[in-house]
């Protein structure tokens, strides 16, 4: 893995060599308000392009490829310390792992209970009362109607990046730039569902949750690519520019050593794994059973975040 960000860092640089030479290029390296939403927009296009092109590769590689690293990604800045993921990762994979074995994703309402228990217990200040309403709101929806409130939340989670985007944003110019991107994704989500339709899609439509290949399905399904993808991007990429030290974006090989660091080698090693056996699995054996087992996975990793953004008012102790 760290001949991967080695390498990586070796292409960026030689990419740096190119561009920094023009003036605007430096100018918008050095500043994070002009860098991100920069990034952010290339981010759109090219996905939009894939998800009306090409719905198959956002459909099975993009999550294979991006889905375990934004996992962590949004562990690492949604709950906020080492050691409150220290004293939590037990919990979490062996929560996870149980859905992505398949049990029902409504008995992922646990890991809101659980996540909040676990902010209580490393004594950070949690809001009881939007977090008891929120609980309700979704144990009510899964009464009334699994399916659907399934469905909502799968579109729902991908914007809850951005409000973890806004919560890290230091400057006015940040701001600015993130609810510019919020607006081109909110564009964008209008016309890839108007978009013809292409290829496979309508087998793809089928295959999210059973959703009829129909004009809904595949607006649906457009719709969940595409902020599925553009939230990977804000996860890691976005969020940790803000978390910087300086304006000068990370190299790849600082980032790789400062997450070993924070989740400790154990954990950092079993994600790497746990990666490798996804694609291995995808490509190896069969991609509709792998990705709908991170699906499962990820169902847990959703409920967990909005317990993040409901639960807590501040980081650290209470």
């Amino acid at each position: 893995m760290n001949s991967s960000a080695a390498l990586l860092d070796s292409w960026r640089a030689g990419i740096l060599r190119r561009t920094l030479r023009l003036g605007p290029g430096r100018r918008i390296f050095l500043d994070r308000s002009l860098r991100t939403p920069l990034w952010f927009l290339l981010s759109l296009c090219l996905n939009g392009f894939l998800v009306w092109r090409f719905p198959e590769f956002s459909f099975y590689a993009v999550p294979l490829l991006l889905g375990v690293p934004h996992l962590l990604a949004s562990f690492r800045y949604g709950w906020g310390e080492p050691r409150a993921w220290k004293g939590y990762a037990g919990i979490t994979l062996v929560f996870g792992m149980t859905l992505a074995l398949g049990a029902n994703p409504a008995w992922a309402l646990g890991a809101m209970v659980i996540t909040l228990l676990g902010m209580l217990a490393q004594r950070q200040r949690v809001r009881w009362i939007p977090a008891a309403v929120g609980l309700a709101c979704i144990g009510y929806g899964f009464h009334l109607d699994s399916y659907k409130t399934a469905l909502t939340l799968a579109i729902l989670h991908n914007f809850v990046a951005f409000a973890f985007w806004f919560r890290s944003i230091r400057s006015e110019g940040e701001r600015r730039g993130a609810i510019l991107a919020l607006g081109l994704t909110g564009l964008a989500c209008v016309a890839v569902s108007t978009l013809p339709v292409i290829g496979p899609l309508s087998g793809i439509s089928w295959n999210l949750a059973g959703l009829p290949a129909d004009r809904f399905g595949v607006a649906f399904v457009r719709i969940f690519l595409l902020t599925q993808s553009l939230h990977y991007f804000v996860w890691l990429k976005a969020i940790p520019d803000q978390h910087a030290p300086t304006q000068i974006p990370v190299s790849f090989r600082s980032a790789f050593r400062e997450d070993r660091r924070w989740f400790g080698s154990f954990i950092h090693a079993g994600v790497a794994v746990l990666l490798i056996g996804f694609l291995l699995w995808a490509y190896g054996v069969d991609r509709e059973s792998a990705r709908r087992a991170y699906v499962h996975l990820a169902a847990y990793h959703g409920f967990a975040e909005l317990a993040f953004l409901v639960g807590v008012s501040r980081r650290g102790g209470a």
